[in-house]
């Protein structure tokens, strides 16, 4: 009898110490991700990549934390260009638990953006068409078929699926989308930016980081030739993430309105630091150079 209550009490305090130690990993797992999306909100794009591998390496293959981390990579590489290597960490997520992986619709929409990027139209709207089958309550599918539809001129379906994204499920994706769709609308009725603004500042009160929003806020505010506004706008996404060297150089052309053409070489050539294949921000810099004088250096 005794035995038998020892070798009870060894089971449990083994199974004890288990519980611990997968607490301990898996506390340590989230902080390692926790991390890495702030990296990658940030674009620290070395940082986030070694943080998102730090965490796969603790985590065992199976584990959802695992398709998450692949997840978080893959959007590290397609940020970055690097398309090849975000479809493998897309698939990898996706096909992890294939049976009940709750991250493989995620996953898909990943692919769906990258397919987007690579003019893969009709690709990127099988996988988000997917991703809205497996979860249909889910606002991911219909928002990124809303990008493929502004991505092929079908502003109206665009506009018709991410309503239908925000009344499934209310998000600051669903309204940067809408704004997204009204800049592109206001091109033929400038009356229309004002809707845009108001689904951008309405993204960004359910979400004071989403940065898309701030930098549509930006754009609208350019198209409608509000350069103060503009020039505020683009200061604050880069207080967000002050790795954009789109955002760089967006805001070089607009010192350029200002007449401030010093601000603008130096915002240019941060464009350029960044990024040194952008030839934009290497014209917008000489520009500002040639306006300010200073014509051995442009």
């Amino acid at each position: 009898m005794k035995n038998r209550t020892k070798a009870a009490l060894l089971t449990l305090l083994l199974l004890g110490l288990a519980a611990v130690g997968y607490t301990f990993q898996y506390l340590k797992t989230e902080a390692l991700y926790h991390d890495a999306e702030q990296a990658a909100h940030r674009g620290q794009y070395a940082k986030a990549e070694g943080l998102y591998q730090s965490s796969l390496a603790v985590w065992l293959p199976l584990h959802p934390g695992a398709a998450k981390a692949h997840i978080g990579l893959g959007y590290v590489f397609l940020r970055q260009g690097h398309f090849e290597r975000a479809e493998e960490q897309f698939l990898a997520a996706s096909n992890q638990w294939a049976l009940v992986n709750h991250a493989k619709p995620q996953a898909l929409a990943g692919l769906g953006y990258l397919y987007i990027k690579t003019g893969e139209f009709d690709a990127a709207r099988d996988a988000f068409t997917q991703a809205d089958t497996l979860n249909p309550k889910s606002f991911e599918g219909d928002v990124g078929l809303g990008y493929v539809a502004i991505q092929t001129g079908k502003l109206k379906d665009a506009e018709a699926l991410f309503k239908r994204a925000q009344e499934k499920n209310p998000s600051p994706e669903a309204l940067t989308g809408l704004g997204y769709t009204y800049v592109k609308q206001g091109q033929a009725n400038p009356k229309i930016y004002d809707q845009a603004t108001d689904a951008f500042q309405s993204a960004l009160k359910m979400n004071p980081a989403a940065m898309d929003a701030l930098v549509g806020l930006m754009h609208t505010a350019i198209k409608q030739k509000d350069w103060q506004a503009a020039l505020r706008w683009a200061q604050q996404a880069l207080d967000l993430n002050p790795n954009r060297e789109d955002v760089y150089a967006t805001l070089g052309h607009i010192y350029i309105k200002l007449k401030e053409y010093l601000n603008a070489e130096k915002a240019f050539t941060k464009s350029v630091d960044l990024n040194p294949q952008t030839v934009e921000a290497h014209s917008g810099m000489g520009f500002a150079q040639l306006k300010q004088g200073k014509v051995e250096e442009a």
